[in-house]
């Protein structure tokens, strides 16, 4: 999902582009603009611009001559980005569409995931957290596809840290995870009840016996 970011952001500064409407644009800017410079006059208007391969297209609102406050743009594939910009770059709240209908929406800081977010893959399920530069930090959710949820840290991609995990039979494990796997003190907790509460070495209790509550 972060390299579709990359791409995006590649196309954007990487490709020609030239005004469909222009935002009162004098024959002089509009010149300039089709020579791959966009107008500086573009300010405080409303615009669209679609890249000379016809592959994206940008429609919204321009501060001289860059995306500036809202906007939409949108490639041919099915992917689009609609939201805040800040100088050309994504910059507020704002969310990424795919035509596969997964997408990125919440929090962005100068073309990076900050904040907030929530990203939704229909092979995968849902993740809810926070980020930092396209990164997660802290505790963050994620709802399967099969009904399994998680709630904890992650590092690297993988369950890290402190984190409760429910598997759809309802057996519930709650403790520690090193590297995707439980690993150090934990308890899971299955549906007769029955419990393994103790300590974890690589997926495998070995801490106490199996007890009924």
């Amino acid at each position: 999902m972060l390299k579709l970011i990359a791409l995006i952001l590649l196309n954007l500064t990487s490709f020609e582009v030239y005004s469909e409407v222009a935002c009162k644009a004098s024959p002089i800017d509009q010149g300039k603009y089709l020579n791959r410079k966009p107008p500086k006059s573009w300010t405080n208007c409303h615009g669209v611009y679609n890249y000379l391969n016809s592959i994206s297209k940008y429609t919204g609102n321009f501060i001289s001559g860059l995306p500036n406050g809202n906007g939409m743009l949108e490639y041919k594939m099915g992917t689009s980005y609609i939201g805040e910009w800040l100088d050309g770059e994504f910059n507020g709240s704002g969310m990424i569409k795919n035509s596969d209908g997964s997408s990125i929406d919440g929090h962005w800081e100068r073309n990076s995931f900050s904040g907030y977010g929530i990203i939704i893959l229909p092979d995968v399920g849902i993740l809810k957290g926070n980020w930092s530069k396209d990164i997660f930090t802290d505790v963050v959710s994620i709802q399967y596809t099969d009904g399994t949820e998680y709630t904890g840290h992650i590092h690297h991609g993988k369950y890290h840290g402190k984190g409760q995990f429910i598997y759809s039979d309802g057996t519930y494990y709650d403790g520690i995870w090193e590297k995707g796997i439980q690993h150090g003190k934990g308890k899971m907790i299955f549906p007769d009840k029955k419990e393994l509460d103790g300590i974890w070495n690589n997926g495998q209790f070995v801490g106490s016996d199996l007890t009924n509550r």
